[in-house]
């Protein structure tokens, strides 16, 4: 028998090779191809896993939790304080303190040291950075407010213009004031930056120039944002009150809806406010029903 291959058996096996030939070829090509497919898949979940941790990161910060417990652990305790401070500088400025400042000193040491050993022990905000940071003020200023009342004390006066002089020029009172106002004004960031990530997700509004900010401008402000200007505003000019910036917020609004004011700038409506006596402490909490549909945090400052 030959063992020669006939054309038709030669064609016939070409053919076979030439298949096995593409087959190779479009197994490996396919095989690149899918590499490169997998690859870029996984790059596309690498990515989104990776957004997906940003996004709850940033959502973890700020939250109604971080706000509970920020609100309950270190706004109320020093709250208390707050008010029992400015009783007491009132109550030392006036004549009839004159007799009772060594009992009235003896009472804000006390207070001030309970306060302080209150928020020491706290649990804090620790995802929060605004609010941690309005926390540490709120130390600091306790720290240096005690070390101020100790001199008072040393020096024994019961002049209520001696008094008075020290209050304005006592080193410590000065900066224990400074951290406080800084403390709050930290607070009120943190709430604009709650609203910001969660409700209106636009960047935070930064008051560079607050004190030219015009009431034309404040107009243009959301709730929050109006709350943090006056914050500053107070703390530029070194303003400690009993009131709350939300409580300025009102008054604000009101003077700006009649439309009736000469005044044009924000800082210049809030001294002749206060000077006035026009803004008292709690009113927002009373009217609070002019902002019953404003986002907030679930805080009980701000009541929905």
């Amino acid at each position: 028998m030959s063992t020669r291959l006939s054309k038709t058996d030669l064609m016939f096996v070409y053919m076979i090779l030439l298949i096995v030939a593409f087959f190779i070829g479009g197994f490996f090509l396919g095989a690149s191809v899918g590499k490169q497919k997998a690859s870029e898949e996984f790059e596309k979940y690498l990515t989104l896993d990776t957004e997906e941790m940003d996004t709850n990161e940033s959502r973890s910060q700020y939250s109604h939790t971080e706000f509970a417990i920020y609100y309950y652990n270190v706004y109320v305790p020093f709250h208390e304080f707050r008010k029992n401070y400015l009783d007491f500088y009132n109550r030392m400025h006036r004549p009839e303190g004159k007799s009772d400042s060594a009992a009235l000193i003896k009472h804000i040491q006390a207070q001030s040291k309970k306060t302080k050993k209150e928020l020491e022990n706290a649990l804090t905000p620790t995802a929060s950075p605004l609010l941690q940071k309005s926390y540490t003020e709120y130390m600091s200023a306790l720290s240096s407010i005690e070390a101020g009342i100790k001199s008072l004390a040393q020096s024994q006066t019961d002049d209520p213009d001696q008094i008075s002089q020290f209050f304005k020029t006592n080193e410590q009172l000065k900066k224990g004031q400074n951290h406080w106002l800084r403390g709050q004004i930290y607070f009120y960031e943190g709430i604009s930056r709650w609203e910001s990530i969660y409700i209106t997700r636009e960047s935070p509004k930064v008051f560079e120039q607050t004190s030219s900010f015009s009431l034309t401008q404040w107009s243009a402000l959301r709730f929050h944002q109006k709350n943090e200007l006056v914050a500053k505003i107070l703390g530029e000019k070194q303003i400690l009150s009993f009131f709350n910036p939300e409580d300025v917020t009102m008054y604000l609004d009101s003077l700006t809806a009649t439309g009736e004011t000469s005044i044009q700038k924000v800082s210049e409506a809030i001294e002749v406010l206060i000077a006035s006596g026009s803004v008292r402490q709690g009113e927002y909490l009373q009217q609070n029903h002019r902002y019953q549909d404003q986002p907030s945090p679930m805080i009980p400052l701000f009541p929905n």
